[in-house]
């Protein structure tokens, strides 16, 4: 997490915490936003903390210590200082190795150091150096794939002999999947969106590509939505929600629904989909199963 000491530039140093994995999805000082920089081959790493803040090889002011910081920069993309790549032992990023474009002939890389002795008062300080050594020179990079299904919301069975209207609601957005004080900030929206959106485009992907496309006001804090359904006569109607789930700690809530209707009498079973937007709905035609 950055520390926010500034050096006679601007620019923050970058301390090492204790944190929960719990606590990292509300604290901003702790999340960053990657994104491909110098010409798609390398990493930038921005603060979600502060924007346009960027990890960063460097120096500190009158020292030839190679360290770790925050510097401001609106444009990245051609500043080697700004670039890195993020190597792992496996696909669980429970052991990664960080290392700077800038100092890559060297093979210098992000290590926990106690630069100043002591560990600052429970804080290390985020380094470069050759360490290789399991205390020092790994990271675990926390961003855990994200899954996701069709969950039934509502089932309604119309006995009669005419159509019938009924409405229902369901929660549209992120909520908190486990009894939890905190709420869900922007920097927590920013995470789990980008989580969906990337792993959604991915050609692996085991989640639904829709996530590539949906609003992003889905991947905001929740909120209940209320909408209408018709069900025709001597039918029952079983309405599902496209949900998605991000670290067991977060359910997201699509503002897209399949319907799926079962004649009492005979006759094929009918689906479509419906999509809602801010209380209004569009249907697709009925497809027989």
């Amino acid at each position: 997490m950055q520390n926010d000491n500034k050096d006679e530039d601007g620019a923050r140093y970058l301390f090492v915490d204790k944190l929960p994995e719990r606590d990292t999805y509300y604290t901003p000082k702790a999340q960053f936003q990657t994104t491909r920089c110098g010409d798609n081959a390398w990493l930038c790493l921005e603060s979600l903390s502060l924007p346009n803040y960027y990890l960063t090889a460097g120096y500190p002011p009158h020292a030839d210590k190679h360290t770790v910081k925050l510097e401001y920069s609106t444009y990245p993309e051609d500043n080697t200082r700004y670039h890195w790549t993020i190597k792992c032992d496996d696909d669980t990023m429970e052991k990664c190795m960080v290392m700077s474009r800038r100092f890559s002939d060297d093979a210098w890389h992000m290590i926990t150091d106690d630069w100043g002795g002591n560990g600052h008062d429970g804080h290390f300080d985020g380094t470069l150096g050759t360490d290789n050594s399991k205390q020092h020179a790994y990271w675990r990079v926390h961003a855990p794939n994200p899954t996701d299904g069709q969950n039934q919301i509502y089932e309604n069975t119309n006995t009669g002999t005419v159509s019938q209207l009924v409405k229902y609601s369901t929660k549209v957005g992120v909520s908190s999947s486990t009894e939890s004080s905190n709420t869900v900030s922007s920097s927590t929206s920013i995470e789990i969106g980008g989580a969906f959106k990337a792993f959604s485009a991915s050609a692996s992907s085991t989640i639904s590509n829709s996530w590539t496309t949906t609003d992003t006001k889905t991947y905001e804090a929740s909120k209940t939505v209320e909408h209408d359904v018709t069900i025709p006569p001597r039918t029952r109607l079983v309405m599902k929600q496209l949900k998605g789930n991000y670290a067991d700690e977060f359910v997201v809530g699509e503002d897209s629904y399949t319907i799926e209707e079962y004649p009492l009498d005979s006759g094929p079973t009918r689906s479509y989909k419906m999509q809602g937007s801010g209380g209004k709905v569009k249907t697709s035609e009925k497809e027989e199963l």
